[in-house]
């Protein structure tokens, strides 16, 4: 089974972000995904190198995996504005970004994986 680890969490207060430890044990977990999932972060990775490459920087470990071109964190609130209207754009009402853990969730047991899973939602 493949998994992602949380072991960190980006957080935004009075305009600041800052990289802290999850507040509880059980945030810190292992997130189970799908090989689809995966070989999309790894193509994904691969873009970004050669965007950063393009702008002559340095894509380390420590760079975020969604950020701007600069390498700086997205606004949370941007993000969900943004997924708002693409799904009201398609015709969805009442989704939200969060949702999307639910989504997920829902989809690897109709897969039959809850028994390898410990989905912690």
């Amino acid at each position: 089974m493949m998994s992602i680890s949380v072991s960190q969490v980006l957080y935004k207060r009075r305009g600041v972000y800052q990289f802290k430890e999850p507040k509880t044990s059980r945030s810190r977990r292992r997130v189970a995904t799908t090989p689809k999932l995966v070989l999309f972060l790894k193509q994904y990775r691969s873009e970004r190198e050669n965007l950063y490459l393009e702008l002559e920087q340095i894509l380390s470990l420590d760079s975020l995996v969604f950020g701007t071109p600069e390498g700086k964190p997205f606004n949370p609130s941007v993000l969900s504005h943004d997924f708002g209207r693409m799904v009201k754009r398609i015709g969805l009402k009442g989704v939200r970004f969060h949702d999307l853990r639910y989504t997920f969730a829902s989809l690897m047991l109709l897969l039959g994986l809850s028994q390898r899973l410990s989905l912690k939602l």
